[in-house]
Parts: structure tokens; C-alpha cells; sequence
């Protein structure tokens, strides 16, 4: 009997086809908890960014009335020139702005925060401080 060193053809392939088959299990896995990480940033930057807003109009009330249907448009780089938000915390990694704008809607004695890129006067509320 000859002395054999090595691996056969099929135990080399056998072996590859576990780790492809590990790989795509981990490589689903991982790309998932990037983009729940990625959404959980997003959300904590929106509730940055809504908090700022919130601490601006309190500091410029009578810019801001609180009338029904009024819709407020803050830039949100008069956030950042103003102090009330770190601009590093709005910027990508590619120097662009994640939001450009917070639209603030005030209705039955709440406001509504969205992030829009353009704030445009609406036929029905008047659109304030488009700044």
C-alpha cells in the first residue's frame, strides 16, 4: 500500500462548500445588524435634531406663534450657526447634510417634527420663517 499525502479532490470541495455555506449564513447576519445599527442612528439623529429645533423656537417664541395649522420651516444649518446642534452630528461621512430642513407643524396644541429637503408654502397652512 502506497503511503498518500494529502486531501482528495472531494474533500477539498466539501470543505469549501461548508465555508461558502457558513459565509452566507454570517454574511446575511451581519448585513442585518448593520442596518438595524443604521436605522437606530438615524433615529437617535432625528431625536437630535428635534430636540435642537424644539430649544431654538422656545428661544425665538415670537417668531414662532402657536396657531393651528401654522408650519414652521427651521434650516437646519440656522441650528448649526446658532449653537443648537454639532454640525458633525448632521454631516455624513462625505461632508453632506443627512437633512436639510425641520418642518414643524403645530396642531391641536402639538407640534409634529418632519424632515423635509425643500419647505414650500402649502395652500392651506402658511409656511413661517423659511430660513
Amino acid at each position: 500500500m502506497k503511503n498518500k499525502k494529502g486531501f482528495t479532490l472531494v474533500e477539498v470541495l466539501g470543505v469549501v462548500v461548508l465555508i461558502a455555506i457558513i459565509f452566507l449564513i454570517s454574511y446575511t447576519t451581519i448585513l442585518n445588524h448593520f442596518k438595524r445599527s443604521q436605522d437606530k442612528i438615524d433615529e437617535n439623529t432625528f431625536s437630535l435634531l428635534k430636540s435642537a429645533t424644539k430649544d431654538y423656537m422656545n428661544d425665538n417664541k415670537d417668531d414662532y406663534p402657536e396657531n393651528n395649522k401654522n408650519v414652521f420651516c427651521i434650516d437646519v444649518n440656522t441650528l448649526i450657526d446658532n449653537n443648537y446642534i454639532d454640525e458633525d452630528t448632521v454631516v455624513s461621512k462625505d461632508n453632506k447634510l443627512l437633512a436639510k430642513i425641520m418642518q414643524v407643524s403645530y396642531k391641536d396644541s402639538d407640534y409634529e417634527y418632519e424632515l423635509v429637503d425643500s419647505c414650500k408654502e402649502r395652500k392651506k397652512n402658511k409656511c413661517y420663517s423659511c430660513r
